[in-house]
């Protein structure tokens, strides 16, 4: 609602200017709505209507993959929520940290976990314990990270000709 009400307040701004100076005024309702309208999308609501799509999208995947138990309810409302609030693009900086930072966390746990002795019918054998990981944990890390830094990472890395 955060988004909309900018962009509402962003829009009103830019009609008044518009309105007050000689030249713009040709360019506002009732001359010319199409113009306004257009830049008001373009300019102000379109970051956030790619995001909405986005978080969609994510959401659909990740109930998919939640029908099949790779991920459970929360990472699925986490992902939607995350992808919202990041904005675009960051949210595909936030899913590639996200995945990155599930990967090394489940390199971790795979070598600290436990060792357990079981007996199999030609001797014994020690064998690992594996757990599932959850993607809540790195998806949360990924958040914060592409909060403070989203911005700074998208101009390292090429994204930020796709911001609006």
């Amino acid at each position: 609602m955060l988004f909309l009400g900018i962009g509402i307040f962003q829009s009103v701004s830019t009609y008044y200017i518009w309105k007050a100076d000689p030249i713009g005024k040709y360019l506002i309702p009732p001359v010319n709505p199409n113009y306004f309208y257009q830049y008001c999308l373009f300019h102000y609501f379109l970051n956030f209507f790619i995001s909405l799509g986005a978080a969609i999208f994510l959401g659909l995947i990740f109930f998919i993959l939640q029908k099949k138990n790779f991920v459970d309810i929360n990472g699925t409302l986490l992902v939607i929520l995350a992808a919202i609030i990041v904005g675009s693009p960051n949210f595909i900086i936030f899913l590639g940290l996200a995945f990155l930072i599930a990967i090394f966390l489940d390199l971790w746990q795979n070598y600290i976990s436990p060792v357990r002795k079981q007996r199999f019918s030609n001797g014994e054998k020690r064998v690992k314990i594996k757990r599932k990981v959850s993607l809540i944990l790195p998806m949360l890390i990924s958040l914060i990270l592409t909060i403070l830094a989203g911005n700074i990472i998208a101009k390292y890395i090429g994204l930020a000709v796709l911001r609006i």
